[in-house]
C-alpha cells in the first residue's frame, strides 16, 4: 500500500507507554516538539502506567502547554497493555512507537514515511545512537553499542538498510498492529519480538533504514544496567520456548556461555582436565574483553573507564545467561497461567 500524493503528511499518532520515566521523559518530549512535520497532523498519546517518580508531574506539565498531548492512565502497568490502549485510542492511521528514553531526530517522521512508501514494508525504525548521560551511563552506552556487548542486531550497531525480522523506535500502519493481534498482555518484556513474529507469519514486512538514528538514552546506574540484561535475558529465552521466532544465534550465546562453564565446573570433579579447560577458556574469554574494551573506550571517547570495561562486558554476559536459563526452567510455568 503506497502513500497518495493527497496524503503527503498523513496524520501520525505517537504513542508512549511509560512508567517511571522522569530521569529521561523531558528530553524525549522536547525533542518531539521539534519535529519536522505538520503540527495539525499529530497527537502524542502518554499512556502512564501508575509511575510514582515525578513522571505523572511532566505529562501534566506537558500536557498543559501542548494540545497534541493526551494522557491516559494504564493501571496494569506494563507496556504492552499500555500500547494496546494507546493503539485503541489512536486517532490516526500511523502509528509511532517510541519509549521514554528516545530522544528522535527532527526528520524521523518524513523518513520513516519515505521509506515505507518506497519499500512497501508496514514497520520502519533505525540504527540507535545509544548514549548515557552519566560517567556510569557512558560506560553503559559503550558496552550496549559493541557487538561484543550485545551481538549483531543491526539496530543496535548498525549495518546496511534493508529488511529485517524486528525494528525498534518504529513507525508502523496500525492496521498491521490490529491484524496482528495487538501486544500480548501477559508479556512484560520482549513485547516487540512477539509482534514482529506474528506479523511476520502475516507476511507484514518491516524495513530497517540506517538513515534513521532516533538516540537512546540508556540507564545511568550499574544496578539498571543489570536489571535490563536480566529482562532481556529471562523474557527473549521464555519467549522461545514457547515457539516464538524471530530470535538469533546471538540471543543464545550468553545462555550456552553460562551453561558451558557450568558443566566444566561439575566435570571438573570427575575429570580434572575439564578444570583447566574452564581456566583456559576464562583466561581467553577476559584477554578478549580487555582487547574488545579498548576498541570500545576509543569509539565512545572514554579514558580511565577502560580499566571497568572488561568487567562490564562480563556482568552483561553473566546476567543475561542466567537469566536464559531462568526464563527456561519457568517457562512451562508461564505457560499455564
Amino acid at each position: 500500500m503506497r502513500i497518495s500524493k493527497s496524503e503527503q503528511h498523513p496524520g501520525v499518532s505517537i504513542i508512549l507507554a511509560v512508567r517511571n520515566e522522569a530521569e529521561h521523559l523531558d528530553d524525549c518530549l522536547r525533542a518531539l516538539a521539534t519535529l519536522d512535520y505538520p503540527g495539525d497532523k499529530l497527537e502524542i498519546l502518554l499512556v502512564d502506567g501508575m509511575s510514582d517518580d515525578g513522571t505523572a508531574r511532566i505529562i501534566a506539565k506537558w500536557a498543559g502547554r501542548d494540545g497534541r498531548i493526551k494522557s491516559l492512565q494504564n493501571p496494569r502497568k506494563t507496556v504492552s497493555c499500555g500500547m494496546n490502549l494507546g493503539i485503541a485510542a489512536a486517532k490516526y492511521d500511523y502509528v509511532l512507537w517510541i519509549s521514554g528514553h528516545a530522544i528522535l531526530q527532527p526528520a524521523h517522521i518524513h523518513q520513516c514515511l519515505s521509506t515505507m512508501d518506497t519499500k512497501g514494508a508496514v514497520a520502519v525504525g533505525g540504527v540507535l545512537t545509544t548514549k548515557g548521560t552519566t560517567t556510569i551511563g557512558r560506560i553503559n552506552a559503550a558496552v550496549l553499542s559493541h557487538p561484543f556487548g550485545v551481538g549483531g542486531g543491526a539496530h543496535r550497531i548498525g549495518g546496511r538498510s534493508g529488511w529485517v525480522p524486528v525494528v525498534t523506535m518504529a513507525l508502523y500502519r496500525k492496521e498491521a498492529i490490529v491484524n496482528a493481534g495487538g501486544f500480548d498482555e501477559t508479556l512484560q518484556r520482549s513485547q516487540d519480538n512477539d509482534l514482529h513474529h506474528r506479523m511476520n507469519k502475516l507476511g507484514l514486512r518491516s524495513y530497517l533504514d540506517v538513515e534513521v538514528n532516533p538516540t537512546y538514552l540508556c540507564r545511568n546506574t550499574f544496578r539498571g544496567f543489570l536489571r535490563q540484561a536480566w529482562n532481556n535475558g529471562f523474557w527473549n529465552i521464555m519467549l522461545s520456548r514457547r515457539g516464538y521466532g524471530g530470535f538469533s544465534p546471538r540471543h543464545f550465546v550468553p545462555m550456552a556461555f553460562v551453561g558451558g562453564q557450568l558443566i566444566l565446573l561439575l566435570l571438573g570433579f570427575f575429570l580434572p582436565i575439564a578444570w583447566w579447560i574452564l581456566g583456559g577458556a576464562l583466561a581467553l574469554y577476559m584477554m578478549c574483553a580487555l582487547a574488545v574494551s579498548i576498541t570500545a573506550a576509543i569509539k565512545a571517547q572514554l579514558s580511565w573507564q577502560v580499566i571497568v570495561l572488561p568487567v562490564w562486558f562480563a556482568a552483561l554476559h553473566y546476567t543475561y545467561g542466567i537469566a536464559s536459563w531462568s526464563g527456561f526452567l519457568k517457562a512451562k510455568d508461564f505457560d499455564k497461567k
